[in-house]
């Protein structure tokens, strides 16, 4: 293993906003009310290296929710998700309500 691959393995923690930091690599977070790219909204990005990772939670209300991988190619990118349909106690604090 080379001296920039161990460095790359280092823990940064999880950073959000990474595409307005100039990040190559990161997971957007959003929705829109179809498959028209041109409507989606991104209500976050999230990147970085964590092997315990926070709890993000984000309530999107939206006909599609999106989780989109943005990658540049250069490293071996992962990311996991959970998901559960929102309801209605869900509203109040809701990140993204589509169609409004």
């Amino acid at each position: 293993m080379s001296r920039l691959e161990k460095v790359m393995e280092i823990e940064t923690g999880t950073m959000h906003k990474c595409d307005k930091r100039g990040m190559p690599d990161f997971v957007q977070l959003g929705g829109s009310e179809g498959l028209d790219l041109s409507t989606y909204s991104v209500v976050d990005s999230i990147c970085g290296l964590d092997s315990l990772p926070e709890r993000v939670v984000e309530t999107i209300f939206c006909g599609v929710t999106t989780v989109r991988l943005v990658s540049s190619g250069e490293f071996d990118n992962a990311v996991t998700v959970q998901l559960r349909q929102a309801d209605e106690e869900d509203i109040p604090s809701a990140s993204l309500i589509c169609g409004l």
